[in-house]
Order: C-alpha cells, then structure tokens, then sequence
C-alpha cells in the first residue's frame, strides 16, 4: 500500500512503525513510552488511512485503561515501562489508591482532552461493514459512559460546562492561565524547594525531557513542580472529589475541554444511533444544554473565548489558542464566529509566519520555544481546519493545511514548532504530528 504514497506520507508512516509498541503507538519513545489518551486518539485517526484494523486496536486498547465510574484516564502504561527516568504510574500517579480505579492496570488519574468519538467514527468508516459493527458495539457503550462521567461529576452547575482540576487534563500543561492559577496557590514545601536556586539545578538535572531536549523549550521548572504539587494533592484525595464545587481545588471550565467535548457529543449521539445504543436521557438534556453554553466563556474585551473560573465566574485570561477550538465545537453565534476569525487573520495575534500559535504574537506570556506558551502544534491546527471547513470557510482551512504540512515538511515530525520560522521543537518523530500530516494529506 506504502508504494503510492508520497514521501511526505511514508514518512509518517514509517514514524508510526517505528513506535508502534505492539499495545500502543507510543508518543515518542525516548520519553513518552506510555499510551496517552489524546495521542493514541490522533494516532488512529491517521492509521485509519493506512491500516484500519490496527487503529481499531489503537482505540480497544486504550479503554482498557477505564475506570469503573467511566473516566478514561490520561494516561495507561503496558507493562514494563521503556522510558528512561521516572515510572510515572507506579511512582507518582498511585492510582490504585481509587477504588474506582481499573485492577491490573497501571493508569494515571485524571483525563485529557475527550477526542475519542471523533477517533472511533474516523476509523469505523474505514473498516469492513462487519467490523465497523463489532468495534462501535465495543465502544460506544464506553464513550457513554466517559461522557456520562465528565456530566456526572465535573458539570457542578449542570450548566452543560465541565471543569478539569489539573492543566495536564487540558493538554496544555503549561498555558499561562493555568500557570497563573497554580502561582496563586498556596505552596507545599515541595514547590517551596523549588525557590531555591541551587536546588532548583540539582531537581533540573533529573528531568529525563531535558536530558536530549533544550530545557527552554520544556515547561518552567518551578511551574512543573507546582503541577506535581496539585498532582499529589489530588492523589491524597484518592481522586475523589464529592462536591467539587466545595473543595479548595481548582475548577476551571476550560474551553478547549469544553470545545472538543461538545463536538464529540454530537458525534457520540450519531454514532449511538447507528448501533441502536440508547443514551440515558438525562446525559442526552445535558449534551443539548452543553450545546449553547460556550457562549458564557465570551471576553467581549478579548473578543476571545476564555477558560473560567467555575466558582467565581471569573473568566481566565490571558488569551490561547484554547479560545479558537470554539470554531472546532461549531454553534457558534456569526458574530462570535466572526471574531475568532479576525483572531486567526491578525498578524499582532494568531497570524504568525506559522500558525496558529499556542499564545498570541503580541502577548507578553508569549515564549517562541517553551512548549505551551507560544509554539505551533500539529493537533492544534488539525482541530481548527476541521471547524474552518464545517464553518463554511474552506480557503480559511485549505490556507492553514497548507501552512501546516509545509512547515512539517520542512522541519520533520517534530513535538511542535517554532511559530516565527517553523523550525521544529521538542522531540523528533512525534507519532501524533505523523498521524495528523497522514490525515491531512489522505483527505487533499
């Protein structure tokens, strides 16, 4: 099949090969050796192209790692980890301690990005009639549950707007506003040992990311410590929440979470359907309320769409590339939509030399190289060509796909890219940037 590929397609097909671990398609190897919930999903979506039957396995094997009240964590580690430094699932996750947590299965303890329905209608549509049947009477009774699970304990208002407790739940670990939120908690000591600057070298020379990889281009030490601390305090907490609203954690509706989640809602419905699946009719009200509740996430100042405080009401800022995913959920009103628009086309903003960045050109959280806080991603600009063609703006979407794909063929497969000249960042043969450049060629 590789055979009339072009060379841009093979590479990422060879990129997949390379990290296909049997069990999973690992993110990068050298460091991310673990199956991650939003990668593997992007990794289906472009194996569906390819080889269907093993992006099937892509999606099966990463429920395995579902929890019994319904959450599909983060993360799910297959038996011995290969990733030198840190066993993240037996050192520091402990997820075990949940009752709710799956037995026999290492798994992180919190969740990321819902983009699972879209993977598994990508790859059913490609499979055999017969298989399609068999993998969507598989999963969608697990999407059910997953979605039922975000409404049922992290929708506190029933206002349709679910909350994450952590960044690493957003995807975006390092995004300034949740920086900002974890500056402005109160500091066990281990985020007080980072303030030391000789301990701060010792702790910096254990990263294992850092070791291959410039630590400018890595989230802050002291912001990655400060996560660490939230992360150790939901695992006290068994990561049992009881009323979230009431506890002293961060509850923030985040609108990528949000964004992503209403678009898959609309896709679980449909593909329930197919199946004959029913859905409780409660989750059904509830995805309908969450159809129309971005709308509160508006920054008429900003003209942005931004994160919340769910407590409070207090919208987060400053702005990210977070913002532009309600084009990405789709149902928003034209003069919303408009906006976000202009956001895209501003060169003070989102129009760099390589969009869209993760934080506006002119920001002053905005940092070329460090991760989150101003680098492109593959994933990132996928989601925002998919909503600019169902927006009815296919030059706006062709436009940004070709910038994309171009920037990855000049670069290579990298983790993300600089947004000024394209140079590629972080790890090389990234296995969700091959995924995705799949896709977006497969579908020229």
């Amino acid at each position: 099949m590789t055979s009339s590929l072009t060379e841009l397609e093979r590479e990422a097909v060879a990129v997949l090969a390379s990290n296909d671990r049997a069990t999973h398609i690992a993110p990068a190897p050298s460091h991310y050796s673990q199956q991650w919930l939003w990668d593997s999903a992007y990794c289906a979506i472009g194996l569906a192209h390819v080889n269907p039957p093993r992006a099937a396995k892509e999606i099966v094997s990463l429920l395995t790692g579902q929890w019994s009240n319904g959450m599909v964590p983060h993360m799910v580690e297959h038996g011995r980890p290969g990733a030198k430094g840190l066993d993240l699932g037996r050192w520091l996750w402990k997820a075990d301690r949940s009752a709710s947590a799956p037995r026999g299965v290492r798994t992180s303890g919190i969740t990321q990005p819902p983009v699972l329905a879209e993977a598994v209608d990508r790859v059913s549509a490609a499979l055999a009639a017969h298989e399609a049947h068999e993998f969507l009477r598989h999963c969608v009774p697990r999407l059910c549950r997953y979605h039922e699970w975000f409404y049922r304990e992290r929708d506190p208002h029933y206002e349709g707007l679910v909350c994450t407790v952590h960044p690493w739940e957003t995807g975006m670990d390092n995004a300034p506003p949740w920086m900002a939120i974890l500056a402005e908690r109160t500091q066990s000591l281990l985020a007080h040992i980072a303030a030391s600057r000789p301990l701060r070298a010792a702790i910096g020379g254990l990263r294992p990311d850092t070791k291959t990889i410039d630590p400018g281009e890595r989230t802050d030490l002291i912001d990655g410590l400060r996560s660490i601390d939230l992360l150790l305090e939901l695992r006290r907490r068994r990561y049992t929440y009881g009323d979230l609203i009431h506890t002293d954690l961060p509850c923030v509706q985040d609108v990528a979470v949000n964004a992503i989640l209403i678009r898959n809602n609309a896709i679980l419905r449909r593909l329930a359907a197919s199946i004959e699946h029913p859905l409780p009719t409660w989750l059904i009200e509830r995805m309908a309320t969450a159809s129309h509740s971005l709308g509160v996430l508006w920054d008429a100042t900003a003209s942005m769409f931004l994160s919340r405080d769910a407590r409070s009401g207090r919208l987060l800022g400053p702005p990210t590339v977070a913002g532009l995913l309600a084009l990405y959920a789709g149902n928003l009103t034209p003069s919303h939509r408009d906006a976000l628009l202009n956001q895209l086309d501003d060169g003070r903003a989102f129009r760099a030399p390589y969009p869209a960045p993760s934080v506006p050109l002119d920001s002053s959280d905005f940092h070329e190289l460090r991760y989150w806080s101003g680098p492109t991603w593959m994933n990132i600009n996928w989601h925002l060509i998919d909503g600019l063609e169902r927006f009815g703006q296919p030059t706006r979407a062709e436009a940004l796909k070709h910038r994309t794909l171009d920037m990855v063929a000049r670069s290579g497969m990298h983790e993300y890219f600089s947004a000024l000249d394209g140079r590629g960042l972080g790890f090389d043969s990234y296995s969700w940037t091959a995924a995705l450049t799949l896709d977006l060629v497969c579908r020229s």
